[in-house]
């Protein structure tokens, strides 16, 4: 954001935490809102052993329903269960 604008960084951070804000207190009443995200499926910049934690985790929380949310100009990847929501990542696109 810094690079972008120095002088409105402090607004759109802002911005950017409430709608954050907002969006968890969806999802937590409607954990599968997002669209469908096949996470393990897609070809990622991210490192074979960072995929490999976040499948292991995943397996072990039997969390493996992945769901993305585009907020602004951000991807939000969670995984959610019947019981649980955890958010995986927050990426600018």
């Amino acid at each position: 954001m810094f690079v972008q604008d120095e002088g409105s960084v402090a607004r759109r951070s802002d911005q950017l935490e409430d709608e954050f804000i907002e969006l968890i207190e969806r999802v937590e009443q409607y954990p599968k809102m997002g669209r469908r995200a096949d996470f393990f499926a897609a070809v990622s910049n991210a490192s074979p052993a960072r995929r490999e934690k976040v499948e292991q985790v995943s397996v072990q929380s039997q969390m493996l329903e992945f769901r993305e949310i585009v907020l602004s100009s951000y991807l939000v990847l969670y995984a959610c269960s019947d019981r649980r929501t955890i958010l995986r990542f927050l990426r600018h696109e």
